[in-house]
């Protein structure tokens, strides 16, 4: 796991290499992750989303002003 402390920026770095993201103000269960479509997707644009693992809800995700300023951001591991 990433040292704490990590800004927008730097998650945003982690997520672009599969990495899937979280803020230490959020409940441990919620992270966010950005997906890249391919040849096979509905989607052609990359977008974040959302996953909750005590529901498994999965949802577009964007930032809001709060997040984008957030130096609390942590990455969970290496691509998963």
């Amino acid at each position: 796991m990433a040292d704490p402390g990590m800004d927008f920026g730097g998650a945003l770095h982690c997520m672009i290499g599969g990495d899937k993201c979280f803020r230490q103000a959020w409940a441990r269960e919620v992270y966010v992750n950005l997906q890249c479509p391919d040849d096979h997707s509905k989607m052609t644009k990359p977008y974040f989303y959302i996953i909750n693992e005590a529901t498994w809800a999965c949802v577009p995700w964007c930032p809001t002003h709060e997040d984008l300023l957030a130096t609390d951001w942590v990455m969970m591991g290496e691509n998963g």
